[in-house]
């Protein structure tokens, strides 16, 4: 599960979008401060997930002190519920090269737990079977 704020949400959406295609697992990801909405409140249960799910804090470097905070605080919370988490932290000397280089940082990553998890990266077949299915029930339409 990947959170991420500021400039970096469509990293996150980047990084969920290439676990799922590439490593062929299912991830999410969430906004924040969005997550501080709703999402939190899903750490009290189940604890079967807990033992199976890790977030993925993508912390951009150039952050506003109240985004920092907000990181900070998440950081605690998911701490004292016993959630697992990591946190990348993106590199780069601008915005736009810390966007790039931690996008690819996720494509790489995604591409390489493919590779431990003996699943062929390029490999789409349930998107394939979607768009073939798609394409003859709606032929007549």
């Amino acid at each position: 599960i990947f959170y991420a704020g500021d400039y970096f949400r469509g990293v996150a959406r980047r990084w969920k979008t290439q676990f799922n295609e590439n490593s062929k697992v299912w991830s999410y990801w969430e906004a924040i401060p969005e997550v501080h909405h709703n999402a939190v409140m899903g750490y009290q249960m189940p604890d079967a997930i807990k033992k199976l799910a890790t977030i993925v804090l993508l912390r951009p470097r150039f952050l506003t002190p109240k985004m920092r905070l907000r990181y900070s605080i998440t950081e605690e919370l998911l701490s004292s519920y016993n959630v697992d988490y990591r946190i990348i932290d993106g590199r780069g000397e601008t915005i736009l090269a810390e966007i790039l280089a931690t996008t690819l940082l996720g494509d790489y990553t995604s591409f390489y737990l493919a590779i431990l998890q003996g699943v062929n990266p390029v490999k789409t077949d349930a998107i394939d079977f979607i768009k073939s299915t798609w394409q003859e029930r709606n032929a007549g339409s």
